[in-house]
């Protein structure tokens, strides 16, 4: 490839030849699994702060085995009781929380029931008033007539009543 100088030359670029390598120095052609690549990228420019932690971490774990070990064996020690202690306080909160809805519910259905009754009551003693109350209004206007004593007119129509003021 030529490039061309400000002197009117043209001058041509050397060509990268990764055979031209040392052998440690060439790039293997194998492509990277997923797996090798996730972490390569996460390690590369998703956390690398964290990636460096643990590469310090893992440094000072190499050069002091007796803390390395000794941390070993109180994490595996003590990781059953710490699991067996989360799964009772767990289960323990699970059966509580059963147990309390279950009771909730005990006191629950009857309100509902007896306030679901109470509402069709309501609802029927309305429309009772409703339909006693047109046929007692009904008999009082057949004896009285359209007078009623009041200022309004109350007529009968098609079988209902007319109020008019």
């Amino acid at each position: 490839m030529a490039i061309s100088l400000e002197n009117g030359y043209t001058a041509t670029a050397p060509q990268f030849k990764p055979e031209s390598l040392p052998p440690k120095q060439q790039q293997p052609n194998t492509k990277l699994s997923k797996t090798e690549y996730l972490h390569r990228l996460f390690q590369t420019y998703i956390n690398p702060p964290a990636t460096a932690a643990l590469k310090s971490l893992q440094k000072h774990f190499n050069t002091h085995p007796l803390l390395t070990t000794f941390l070993t064996a109180q994490f595996l020690t003590s990781i059953l009781p710490i699991l067996l202690f989360t799964t009772g306080v767990l289960t323990a909160g699970l059966v509580a929380a059963g147990i309390f809805a279950f009771l909730g519910l005990l006191v629950l259905g009857p309100v509902l029931v007896i306030t679901g009754i109470l509402g069709v009551v309501v609802w029927g003693w309305g429309w009772g008033v409703v339909f006693v109350g047109r046929w007692v209004w009904g008999g009082y206007v057949g004896r009285h007539g359209n007078g009623a004593g009041g200022s309004g007119n109350i007529k009968r129509e098609n079988g209902t009543l007319k109020v008019t003021m």
